[in-house]
């Protein structure tokens, strides 16, 4: 059955300010690259007919909306005189949006007047599109949204920084988040959230002792399994911590997860907003690289990240969060976190890169998982941090945030 949503959605989706190395780094989009690249990808290189397909998609879509720069050239003039920016904020993804968002709304000194198109009913989260709305312009209508596209190839009308990509290897994400604090922000549209009378007496259950858990399973080389963190719930609910997982679908799990203080919510457009409302109260959240945690960071909730990949945060964004990434292992021996940066591995995360240098990922163990969650609770609990990897090393690599790296690692 034809998705026209999904092809809608192809349609009105601007150019991405970005592309990627072969490593899986970020660089910044050169629209003339990206044309050979898709060419390439179409011609010379083996991928199947749906890719390729695809990709043809693409190359007639790019064409099209170049072809139309010429008449659209005054109008940009116009709007560049007017001091007006377009944003190509990633609003399908919510751990980019909530990111790139507050990055931007740091970066933007001069005041100028953003404007992001967001096609209804296209958003990850309703729900933040009105704290965006706060702070920049939103275009929702789908016709003004295809109208607009032409507009993203003027480079001088983009506020595009690659330096606001945290997968670009000379980024300033870390120093940027901390230019001035935004939590209140969040906090303030957070207070309004109103629900009905079940989900607020759910939510008084869990009371203010309870951990946010994700885990990230979607087929690519940053997952994890979710039966390798059963011993850290099972320890959790047995020291008092309830635990709530937001999944997209409710896990196949065993009989042995069938815990007292354990709980899975399944998203829909009512529980994205109580995973805000939850994330902001919980002592801390477990996670691995993927969207939620960047909710849990722009929130200044205390983050445990395990199997995190690749390792542009080994040292998070806040004081309180602690890392423990996966391990890089080439001829049976595992790389140190000095030769994994001399290397230069720092932002790479493309499974392609690694298996051609025959390197090997290995995940967490359990038990691992379950000595850097009693790592993070000791430290959340102590004024007195006792880390064996110090920050002020790993400056010379590149920019760093103000949180550790488990002695575990």
């Amino acid at each position: 059955m034809i998705n026209f949503k999904k092809i809608f959605f192809f349609m009105v989706k601007p150019p991405n300010p970005v592309e990627h190395e072969f490593d899986g780094s970020s660089k910044e989009l050169i629209i003339t690259d990206k044309l050979k690249t898709i060419f390439k990808e179409i011609f010379f290189e083996k991928n199947n007919i749906s890719y390729k397909v695809l990709k043809i998609f693409s190359l007639g879509k790019n064409i099209f909306f170049i072809l139309l720069i010429p008449i659209y050239f005054f109008p940009a003039i116009l709007l560049k005189i007017f001091s007006i920016k377009l944003y190509n904020i990633n609003y399908w993804q919510i751990g980019t949006y909530v990111q790139q968002f507050d990055l931007m709304n740091k970066l933007n000194d001069r005041k100028l007047k953003i404007v992001c198109c967001i096609p209804s009913n296209h958003s990850s989260s309703n729900f933040f599109d009105e704290i965006v709305k706060s702070k920049f312009f939103i275009i929702n209508n789908y016709i003004i949204c295809l109208f607009m596209i032409p507009f993203y190839y003027f480079k001088f009308l983009r506020i595009d920084d690659i330096k606001t990509d945290e997968g670009y290897k000379n980024n300033k994400c870390f120093s940027l988040f901390h230019k001035f604090d935004s939590k209140n922000l969040y906090l303030s549209n957070i207070s309004k959230i109103k629900f009905n009378e079940k989900i607020e007496n759910e939510i008084n259950s869990y009371g203010k002792n309870y951990c946010i858990i994700h885990v990230r399973n979607l087929g690519t080389i940053r997952d994890s399994k979710i039966d390798d963190y059963f011993l850290t719930v099972d320890y959790l609910n047995k020291i008092g911590f309830k635990v709530i997982r937001f999944c997209e679908n409710f896990s196949n799990i065993n009989e042995k997860w069938k815990l007292n203080y354990y709980h899975e919510i399944l998203l829909d457009n009512t529980t994205k907003k109580l995973q805000f409302k939850l994330i902001s109260n919980a002592k801390f959240m477990i996670s691995n690289n993927s969207g939620p945690a960047n909710i849990a960071t722009i929130l200044k909730v205390p983050l445990l990240l395990v199997n995190a990949f690749p390792y542009n945060k080994i040292f998070n964004y806040n004081d309180k969060d602690m890392t423990l990434p996966k391990r890089i292992i080439r001829n049976n021996q595992q790389l140190d976190i000095e030769d994994i940066l001399q290397n230069d591995f720092s932002h790479a995360g493309s499974e392609k890169f690694y298996n051609s240098q025959n390197y090997k990922i290995k995940n967490n163990t359990p038990e691992e998982i379950l000595r850097a969650t009693k790592e993070m609770i000791l430290n959340l609990e102590s004024n007195v941090k006792n880390f064996k990897y110090s920050k002020e090393d790993f400056k010379q690599y590149y920019d760093i945030g103000k949180g550790n790296l488990s002695n575990i690692f």
